[in-house]
Parts: structure tokens; C-alpha cells; sequence
């Protein structure tokens, strides 16, 4: 086994999209499944975690952060199954309009820079704009995105294949919080592929 590799499988049913997080089964592909989530197509972005598919033991839910305005991003908290707070997902607005970055923050660690590796093409950049450009721009879009602290990498999630809705998510410091990270990138897959 990959210690600190997991995938993030998306699949899309109409108008519900459905996520799997598995560990790395040892030859670089999904294998054990660690978490399940469920998002309808509706203005709300509020998404659970379960252990698995039978939805029966919550392990963390995504809530959309009620101060956050249209001008500065995307702004998620993420709190465990007891309600205790785990971080906050927030989109940087500002800074995403040269490159799409992310900050995920954790209580005693702090914020993790989430910034897309290499150049963004103009017809990507454009794909957040114009929503028939985004259906056609972004399956076929490969991804990545590395976070940072103080210049350190704490953890990155990829796509591995440009017309596959696999992501590889590589924890890179064990002081990170697992579940944070796997709905952070819940958050991400589902905001950046909109």
C-alpha cells in the first residue's frame, strides 16, 4: 500500500453526482473504500461523508459558510459527526481569476495554499464563465492542485486522467487531517467542475 495515497472516483447519474474515497490498494489503483458522499444539482452545497455506501455512520459534513458573499469565493466549514468544527474550504476569489487557488484551513496547523499546477489555458480560464465552454473544457481538463504551508507541501490532489473523473489525493505531511483533506477535495472536484 501507497501510505498517504487515496482516489477521489466521481461519478455522474443525471442530476446526482456521487463520490467514493478509497486507499491505494498497493499497485497505484482504488481499493478499500473510506468514505461516500452524495450531491444533488441544487443551489444548496451542503454534502455528508459517510463511511460507506449504506449512509448509516456520517463522518463529516461540507456546509456552505453563511458570510461568505459572491465576491470572495466559495467559502465551506467542515465539521466532524459530533458537529466539532474540523477546518474551512474556502475558493480565493481574487487570486483565482490568474489561477485557480484554494485555501483549506486546519485548527493548529493553519491554511494550506492550494495553487493549479503548470498554466491554465484561456479557454479553461474562460470555462468559469461561460457554462456550455465548462461542460465541454473540464472533463477533458487534468487537473492539479498543490497545497502549501510556509512554502512546505502538505498535500495535493490531481486528476489522473484527462478524460476520467479519478482523482489521486497525496498526503504529504501526516499532521493534516485525513477526512479534511478528503471533503476539501469533495469541495474542489465539485466547485472547479461546475
Amino acid at each position: 500500500m501507497n501510505e498517504g495515497n487515496y482516489y477521489l472516483a466521481k461519478t455522474s447519474l443525471g442530476l446526482k453526482r456521487k463520490y467514493e474515497l478509497s486507499a491505494d490498494d498497493g499497485s497505484g489503483k482504488p481499493g478499500e473504500l473510506l468514505g461516500y458522499a452524495e450531491k444533488q444539482l441544487k443551489l444548496s452545497e451542503e454534502v455528508v461523508l459517510y463511511r460507506d455506501k449504506t449512509k448509516n455512520e456520517p463522518l463529516a459534513r461540507l456546509r456552505e459558510k453563511a458570510d461568505v458573499s459572491q465576491f470572495s469565493g466559495d467559502g465551506f466549514d467542515v465539521v466532524d459527526a459530533q458537529g466539532e468544527l474540523l477546518g474551512s474550504v474556502t475558493r480565493d476569489l481574487r487570486a483565482s481569476l490568474r489561477r485557480p487557488t484554494w485555501q483549506v484551513e486546519q485548527p493548529g496547523l493553519g491554511a494550506m495554499v492550494g495553487v493549479q499546477r503548470g498554466k491554465p489555458t484561456a479557454a479553461r480560464s474562460m470555462a468559469g464563465l461561460v457554462g456550455m465552454v465548462a461542460d465541454v473544457v473540464n472533463p477533458v481538463s487534468k487537473r492539479a492542485f498543490d497545497f502549501t504551508l510556509n512554502d512546505k507541501q502538505m498535500f495535493s490532489i490531481s486528476k489522473v486522467k484527462r478524460l476520467d473523473d479519478l482523482y489521486l489525493i497525496k498526503l504529504d505531511d501526516p499532521a493534516v487531517d485525513r477526512t479534511l483533506v478528503f471533503v476539501a477535495s469533495v469541495a474542489l472536484e465539485m466547485i472547479e467542475q461546475r
